[in-house]
């Protein structure tokens, strides 16, 4: 288990840290170190652990390659440094039937080893992660068996073509 961030005491997340005055450099996830915003700054003193916090949308790009983007423009490299929680969050972006997709659907396709109370545990900490990462508003559910993820939150490149193709732009 990594020691915590400089300043933070064991078991304290790093928004206790800022309450206590702390300053924030950086808090690392899952060994990924998320750079954070202090308080006062232009994002509201919001800090990355606790998700992007804006008015813009994320980017996600598929087209050519993928990339994540925030709010500012730079990489995600928490996610990016995820495979199966990137692809997740791909799959939720991709509205082939729609915004939603059924989380049994979900768990048999990404842990179809797993027993179902250890696929629900999966799908529960990815996204959980994702929340972290990206922001409470970026992975929604609808009712308990529905995921998906909220258009306003996140752009992807593939959706616009989608809709460019459907409207008869394309």
């Amino acid at each position: 288990r990594n020691p915590p961030p400089v300043g933070t005491r064991y078991g304290e997340r790093p928004c206790q840290r800022l309450a206590r005055g702390t300053p924030c450099s950086g808090a690392s996830v899952y060994g990924a170190t998320i750079p954070v915003r202090s308080p006062g700054s232009d994002r509201g003193g919001h800090h990355a652990i606790h998700g992007l916090m804006s008015d813009s949308p994320l980017t996600l790009r598929l087209l050519g390659g993928v990339e994540l983007t925030g709010p500012d423009g730079h990489p995600v490299r928490a996610v990016l440094s995820q495979p199966s929680r990137l692809a997740l969050l791909i799959f939720l972006a991709a509205r082939n039937s729609g915004p939603f997709h059924r989380k049994d659907t979900v768990r048999a396709l990404f842990w179809p080893e797993a027993d179902s109370q250890h696929a629900r545990q999966a799908l529960n900490r990815a996204v959980y992660f994702l929340r972290q990462a990206l922001g409470e508003a970026v992975v929604v559910t609808r009712g308990d068996d529905e995921i998906g993820v909220a258009a306003d939150r996140l752009h992807s490149d593939v959706t616009k073509f989608q809709e460019a193709l459907d409207s008869g732009e394309l």
